[in-house]
């Protein structure tokens, strides 16, 4: 919780800067853009479901995207998508209490976003603040060694995304980045173990670090 309530803090900080830095900010920025690759993990908003399932709250796992700079002053649009997974097993739930039925499974999540974001560049300067938001749009998968096609779960949400990161270059054209971010992802009528305890959200924060080729 101290952790969503602080990257809630740095969005909110840096979306009311965000007008008064784009006051200064030059009336035209070059079009370019860039390919990056990401390491990510998820710290799950649905604490109590994936703990059950596989004893753990965040998962990590890996992807890609690009983006297009100056679009419009110094806007961004960015697609880029990923995937993260964790190990554990079937359970089921009756009232509060959680019954291990012995059965290795996975989760996946693959989230895929589509953003618009502001990136302070400054002549000269190697590092990049920027910030964005838009759509997440997330599929979640959980499936065993022994499940037949009817058996595998496979469900796709959508939701909305903030995040806040910096660029720091290494060498021309080659950057280096750090991301923090904030997923929602309401579920209406959540079924399963979710719903059986209670939760309706598979959104959570973010953190992403990222190597990117372009400029």
């Amino acid at each position: 919780m101290r952790t969503r309530a602080g990257v809630c803090i740095l969005l909110a900080w840096l979306v009311t800067v965000a007008p008064a830095l784009a006051q200064r900010a030059p009336a035209t920025a070059p079009i370019g853009g860039r390919i990056f690759g990401v390491v990510e993990g998820q710290a799950m908003t649905a604490t109590d479901t994936f703990d059950a399932l596989s004893g753990e709250t965040s998962l990590f796992g890996g992807g890609g995207g690009a983006e297009v700079h100056g679009v419009w002053r110094k806007i961004f649009l960015r697609a880029s998508a990923s995937r993260l997974s964790v190990d554990g097993e079937r359970v089921f739930v009756f009232g509060n209490t959680v019954f291990p039925l012995g059965i290795p499974m996975r989760v996946q999540l693959t989230p895929v976003e589509i953003v618009a974001g502001w990136r302070f560049a400054t002549p000269g300067k190697r590092l990049v603040p920027y910030v964005g938001a838009g759509t997440v749009i997330m599929r979640f998968r959980e499936e065993s060694d022994f499940d037949t096609s009817s058996d595998i779960v496979s469900k796709t949400f959508s939701g909305a995304v903030a995040f806040a990161g910096v660029d720091v270059g290494v060498m021309k054209f080659v950057s280096v980045g750090a991301e923090v971010g904030m997923r929602i992802i309401k579920i209406t009528r959540p079924g399963g173990v979710l719903g059986a305890l209670g939760e309706d959200d598979l959104g959570g924060v973010s953190m992403r670090l990222l190597v990117s080729i372009g400029r």
